[in-house]
Formats: C-alpha cells, sequence, structure tokens
C-alpha cells in the first residue's frame, strides 16, 4: 500500500552503506494467521519487489492477539513473541516464544 516513490527512499536509506549508522534490524508488526511458519522466513511471500538485504535484517513478532485464531486450539495457533539479539557485527539470534495455552 505504499506508493513506490516512498519505498525507494525507504529501501535506499536502509541499504545505504556509506551512512556512519548501519542498520542491523528492522522490525514489523505481525499477522493474524495461525500458522507459526511465517514467523520463521519468507519463503510464503509472493512478491519480489522487496530487496533480499532488507528481507535479511528484517523480523516480523507473532501476535500476541487471538484475532482470527479463536477457532483453532491453543497449539495451533501462533500467538506468542519473539526476542532478538543483535551484536555489535549485526550478527543475530531470534528466540521465539509461543503461548500453548490460553489464561482465564
Amino acid at each position: 500500500m505504499v506508493p513506490i516513490e516512498i519505498r525507494k527512499i525507504w529501501e535506499n536509506l536502509i541499504t545505504d552503506v556509506s551512512k556512519p549508522m548501519e542498520v542491523k534490524g528492522l522490525f514489523a508488526g505481525h499477522f493474524h494467521d495461525n500458522q507459526r511458519t511465517i514467523y520463521e522466513g519468507f519463503g510464503w511471500l509472493r512478491d519480489t519487489r522487496y530487496r533480499p538485504e532488507i528481507l535479511s535484517i528484517l523480523h516480523v513478532a507473532p501476535s500476541v492477539s487471538i484475532k482470527n485464531q479463536v477457532n483453532f486450539g491453543p497449539k495451533d495457533r501462533s500467538r506468542g513473541g519473539q526476542f532478538v539479539h543483535i551484536n555489535d557485527v549485526g550478527d543475530t539470534k531470534v528466540e521465539r516464544l509461543w503461548f500453548e495455552e490460553v489464561a482465564h
């Protein structure tokens, strides 16, 4: 939904390695889908307009909300959170946690 001119400005800013502060991670919102594999990579992505160097630092965390997942059992939902550890050279370690039970 972002106009192509704005997307290009954003992409150039993110991927400009000549800047003194290199971007090491991008953090986006979440989906309300029950498939946990959505948060483990971008193999499902059909749109090729995203540069690989942007996808390599993009992190999408699971939703805390139960929206669109009510009809699935707790173990079949993708509700949870994510920790992303990024060191000084840009190496990342991702830890996801999943909510298996709904507290009442």
